[in-house]
């Protein structure tokens, strides 16, 4: 039994490795790739040996990373513009490029992450990159001169580099495959929540870590039951202000389902209507490395944080 347990915080990512070094801390969570990356070359003769004194582990999050489209005005009040906005982004790119593999996106379904074990999310299709598919639903949207669509923002939260170096890479993919300027900003996070409840941004940059394992809990950001109709009452969760009235049943169907097997069947073809309909770009999930003492036992990864 573990008699007592103390939680360490550290300013920068090497002193957290170096007091993981010297034996200081058992446990690091949530260790940047590049870091994993320094070590294993560091202690890569103790790899081959299988003698490192402690594990290095990969596990997936309850946590899914996206944009959120403002349905409340053009020009994504139009869904083959979102759709092409989603079309036009190469996800492995940003996940090889600049997450440097930190993420799991071989395939984006909806919302929910591949994390939850019950829940099958290879039923939901989302949207992979296809230049083609894109410019074709922009050129039905009428913007084949590209000078007449309209300056549109990204809203990004401060308080990670990642956040700044993703939308980088998202605007240049937009130039090169859809020929369109996305410009960003950088807001704090309580600003970047207010001006996404009251439909103020074009584009949100939004994360969901799961509250308790159920799909239901990414799915409730999109009921649209609850959406006021004016721009001046505040929307939460449902920040996209996204209203399908289908979707909106088969949500509650799931709710209200007897069964677990039951729940996830309406749950997946309510995910498949929202997806459908394209209120987010989805562009990642969640996944996190841990470093581990050897002689720490039975301590499962919590993919729930």
């Amino acid at each position: 039994f573990v008699d007592s347990l103390v939680m360490r915080t550290f300013s920068a990512r090497a002193a957290q490795l170096e007091a993981f070094e010297k034996g200081e801390v058992d446990v690091i969570i949530g260790l940047p790739s590049e870091s994993v990356r320094t070590l294993v070359e560091q202690q890569i003769d103790q790899f081959k040996n299988k003698n490192t004194g402690y594990i290095l582990e990969r596990f997936p999050e309850m946590a899914s990373s996206y944009y959120e489209f403002n349905l409340s005005r053009p020009p994504f009040d139009d869904v083959r513009v979102r759709k092409a906005f989603s079309y036009a982004i190469d996800r492995n790119k940003i996940i090889d490029e600049v997450l440097k593999g930190e993420a799991y996106g071989p395939g984006i379904y909806g919302i929910s992450p591949p994390a939850f074990k019950e829940y099958d999310v290879s039923k939901v299709k989302g949207y992979d990159y296809n230049p083609d598919a894109a410019n074709r639903l922009f050129y039905e949207c009428g913007y084949k001169d590209k000078k007449v669509f309209p300056g549109v923002k990204i809203v990004l939260n401060s308080g990670g580099a990642n956040n700044t170096k993703v939308a980088l890479e998202i605007q240049k993919q937009l130039m090169e495959v859809l020929g369109i300027r996305v410009d960003f900003e950088v807001k704090t996070l309580a600003q970047k929540l207010e001006d996404a409840k009251f439909a103020r941004a074009d584009i949100t940059r939004a994360n969901w870590l799961a509250e308790y394992p159920s799909p239901e809990n990414f799915l409730w950001m999109f009921y649209g039951a609850n959406v006021p109709s004016a721009l001046d009452k505040p929307s939460y969760p449902n920040t996209t202000r996204y209203k399908n009235p289908e979707f909106d049943q088969l949500f509650n169907k799931g709710r209200m389902a007897r069964t677990k097997e039951e729940s996830h069947m309406y749950f997946s073809q309510a995910e498949q209507v929202m997806m459908n309909d394209a209120p987010v770009l989805m562009l990642w999930y969640d996944e996190s490395y841990r470093l581990i003492k050897s002689r720490v036992k039975k301590l499962p990864a919590n993919p729930m944080h």
